[in-house]
């Protein structure tokens, strides 16, 4: 199984400022060389939108969306609106939850919500009920559940009930793969019984030095993960 990971692509209105960044182009690279390989779904993981989640922007993202023929997997980022993504994606979210799991060619997948910069209590009692049913998950989240060593995000903009969070992952007997966007870099973190990957955004990278907010680089990117025999391979695919 293979599947394509795309990260805070932060689709802006046309009037927006953007860093000089064609945000919207870069998107469209993104598909043209995804569209070289086979793969059998496609995650994104969070911030779709540019600051805030609109109609109009999930509209245009729909539109681009539809011509892939392949499964698409949503989850907000804490630019997003839940509401309208609900909304525009009616198929990848239920009337009343915003976070879901699926089983998916013999694989087990959880997709957290953490829009709102946590993982919420109620989400929280989901999650460790659907860990001890579904062994062997692949969780994909928005905001990494650690620290990463990218010390802008970490110090302002890190998920803020690591705690709560943490300690139903590390109290899980299985290793757990997790990947996840929101810093705006490409990185591997191991802690404990957690491998976490960290795919690169569609728009920039942020510097992982300096406790302000930098651009490290205009690249772009997304990530393929290779899944069989619960074995996991992955690379990140650099524009």
């Amino acid at each position: 199984m293979r599947i394509i990971q795309i990260s805070d692509i932060h689709i802006p209105h046309e009037f927006e400022v953007t860093h000089d960044i064609p945000i919207r182009e870069n998107l469209a690279r993104i598909f043209t060389k995804i569209n070289s390989y086979n793969y059998d779904a496609i995650v994104i993981t969070g911030d779709l939108a540019y600051k805030k989640g609109s109609r109009a922007i999930y509209e245009h993202i729909q539109k681009k969306l539809s011509t892939i023929h392949k499964p698409i997997f949503l989850i907000p980022g804490n630019h997003d609106s839940v509401s309208l993504l609900k909304k525009t994606f009616p198929d990848n979210f239920s009337e009343h939850q915003s976070y879901y799991s699926k089983y998916i060619l013999n694989t087990n997948f959880i997709f957290l919500d953490t829009s709102q910069n946590i993982v919420d209590t109620q989400q929280l009692l989901w999650l460790k009920a659907e860990l001890e049913t579904r062994k062997n998950a692949i969780i994909f989240m928005h905001h990494p559940p650690c620290y990463a060593g990218v010390e802008y995000m970490d110090s302002k903009h890190a998920l803020q009930n690591q705690t709560e969070v943490l300690n139903i992952l590390y109290a899980q007997p299985n290793p757990i793969s997790i990947f996840c966007g929101h810093y705006h870099v490409a990185k591997e973190i191991i802690t404990k019984n957690l491998h976490v990957y960290i795919c690169p955004s569609t728009y920039y990278q942020i510097n992982p030095v300096g406790l302000q907010f930098s651009i490290g680089s205009k690249s772009i990117g997304f990530r393929i993960i290779n899944i069989l025999n619960e074995t996991i391979q992955t690379e990140v695919v650099w524009l």
